[in-house]
């Protein structure tokens, strides 16, 4: 869920329309453009967990181990 999303869902709890508010109009103007130009992309990990970590350095030095 973006950002975006979340404030439209507290604000309708709260029983306001998140376009009636000038700078909610604006942020998510903003938003939009943000997502033209590809600059707003999904959080992401770029490292491995950290069992995969272990079981990679395990594999890697069972193979050295191994080839003595």
């Amino acid at each position: 869920m973006s950002i975006v999303d979340e404030v439209e869902k507290i604000l309708n709890e709260k029983k306001r329309q998140p376009f009636d508010d000038p700078e909610f109009v604006k942020m998510h103007e903003h938003y939009l453009k943000m997502k033209e130009l590809g600059l707003v992309k999904p959080q992401g990990y770029d490292i491995a967990p950290a069992d995969t970590i272990g079981r990679r350095y395990y594999e890697h030095y069972l193979s050295l181990i191994n080839s003595r």
